[in-house]
C-alpha cells in the first residue's frame, strides 16, 4: 500500500519488478530455512529461486551480499565456510551483471556519462536520501525526476555513516536494516551511470527492509506496552495504512493512460524535457498538431540538444505539409547526433517525396553502414529512380 510501489504495479513493463521480487524473497526465505534445518535441498532450492530472479531482472546480483549481512548479524557467521557457500552465487552475479551493463550500454542507456566521478558520488548520495525522504513523505511522485543533486549529500551520508556505526553499540538492528538498504540500492544509486536516474520502482525491494523494521517496532510497542500505548499503536497503524492507501489510489488514476501520465509531470516537475516530448507525441497520434508543436517546441527550449524532439517535431511538419522546417529539423538532429538513424530514414522520405531520389538513397546507404536495416528491393527501387532522374 506505499504509493512508491504503485509504480511497477501500474506500469505493465514494471512486472519484472514484481517476478525478481518474488524469487529474491524467496530465495532469502529457502537460505534461511538451510540455516536453521541444515538441509542441503533448501541451498539448492535458494539457488534456483536466485537464478530465476536474476533472470526476471538483473538487479538481483545484490542477494549474495545480502546473504553474507545476514550471515554476520543473523547466524554469527564470519568464516571461510560462509564465502564458500556464495562462490556459486558470486560467479552468476558477475556474469550477470556484465550482461547487463553491455545490454544497456548497447541501448545507450548511459545518458550521464560524462560527469566526473566526484559528481556521480555527490548524485548517488542525492539519490540515496531522495529516496528515503519518498519513503516518508510520499508526495509528488511521478515516473519520472529531474536530476537531485544537493550540495550537502555527501555530508548527511557520512553523518548516517556515523550514526549507524554508533547504534552497533546499543542495537545491531538498525545497522542491519541500513547496510540491507544501501546494498539493495546500489545497482541504481547511478555510482555506474545505468539507465533512468530516479525511478520509484527501484525502491520495490529496498524499502522492504524499513517495513520490516516498522513492523518490528510495532509488534515490541504492542506486545510489551500497557493498554493505553496499545491502542495508540492500533491507532497509529491505522492512520498509516489508511493514508497509504489513499495516497496509493491517488496515484494509481495518474496512471489511466499516456496523457494523463505526462501531463501530471508536466505540472509536477515543469521542467522535465521528455515529459513534453512524450506528450506531444501523444498529441500528434490524436492528431492535435498545433499542441504536439507547442509541446516539442517547450522540450527543445529546456533542452536545445534533445534529438528525439527535432526528429518527432520534424515529422509533425512533414505532416503539416512544411517541408523546409522538417528538413531543418531532422537536419540539426543529425549535427547533433550523426548516428540517429530515425532522423535519417524520415529524412529519407522526406527526399524521396520530393523526389530527391539521390539524396534519399543516400541517407539509405547511411542507415546501413550504421547497421540499420534496409530491404534490398528499397536500395534497388530508389537507385533505379535516381538513375532514371539523372
Amino acid at each position: 500500500i506505499h504509493p512508491l510501489h504503485v509504480e511497477p504495479v501500474a506500469w505493465v513493463t514494471g512486472r519484472k519488478d514484481l517476478l525478481y521480487a518474488l524469487f529474491y524473497i524467496g530465495s532469502l526465505i529457502a537460505y534461511v530455512y538451510f540455516k536453521s534445518k541444515n538441509s542441503n535441498s533448501y541451498y539448492i532450492l535458494s539457488f534456483l529461486l536466485f537464478v530465476m530472479a536474476l533472470f526476471s531482472k538483473p538487479v538481483a546480483v545484490t542477494l549474495p551480499l545480502v546473504i553474507l549481512i545476514l550471515e554476520y548479524f543473523l547466524f554469527n557467521q564470519r568464516g571461510r565456510k560462509s564465502l564458500l557457500l556464495m562462490i556459486p552465487y558470486l560467479i552468476l552475479s558477475v556474469i550477470f551483471f556484465y550482461i547487463a551493463v553491455l545490454a544497456q550500454k548497447s541501448a545507450g542507456a548511459f545518458p550521464h556519462g560524462q560527469l566526473s566521478f566526484l559528481q556521480r558520488i555527490n548524485i548517488s548520495c542525492s539519490n540515496f536520501l531522495f529516496y528515503l525522504y519518498k519513503m516518508i513523505v510520499p508526495t509528488k511522485l511521478a515516473c519520472i525526476y529531474p536530476i537531485q543533486n544537493y550540495w550537502y549529500a555527501i555530508l548527511v551520508v557520512i553523518a548516517i555513516v556515523i550514526v549507524v556505526f554508533i547504534s552497533l553499540k546499543y542495537s545491531r538492528i538498525f545497522a542491519l536494516i541500513m547496510m540491507l538498504f544501501v546494498i539493495t540500492m546500489l545497482p541504481v544509486l547511478q555510482l555506474v551511470p545505468v539507465g533512468q536516474v530516479l525511478s520509484d520502482r527501484y525502491t520495490y525491494i529496498s524499502l522492504t527492509c524499513f517495513f520490516f523494521l516498522f513492523a518490528g517496532v510495532v509488534h515490541t510497542l504492542y506486545f510489551r506496552a500497557k493498554k493505553i500505548l496499545r491502542i495508540l499503536v492500533i491507532i497509529v497503524v491505522l492512520c498509516v495504512s489508511v493514508l497509504f492507501s489513499f495516497l496509493s489510489r491517488s496515484q494509481c488514476l495518474i496512471w489511466r493512460d499516456g496523457m494523463t501520465l505526462w501531463t501530471y509531470v508536466i505540472n509536477t516537475y515543469p521542467d522535465i524535457s521528455v515529459a513534453y516530448n512524450n506528450r506531444g507525441t501523444l498529441y500528434g497520434n490524436e492528431k492535435n498538431y498545433e499542441s504536439a508543436l507547442k509541446d516539442y517546441d517547450r522540450a527543445l527550449q529546456i533542452n536545445p540538444k534533445y534529438v528525439k524532439a527535432y526528429v518527432h517535431r520534424g515529422n509533425t511538419y512533414n505532416v503539416l505539409g512544411d517541408f523546409d522546417r522538417a528538413l531543418k529539423d531532422y537536419d540539426t538532429a543529425l549535427e547533433i547526433d550523426s548516428t540517429y538513424l530515425d532522423a535519417y530514414h524520415n529524412r529519407a522520405v522526406l527526399y524521396f517525396n520530393a523526389k530527391e531520389y539521390e539524396l534519399a538513397l543516400k541517407d539509405l546507404l547511411k542507415i546501413r553502414e550504421l547497421g540499420g536495416h534496409v530491404p534490398d528491393e528499397v536500395i534497388k527501387y530508389v537507385k533505379s529512380l535516381s538513375e532514371k532522374k539523372n
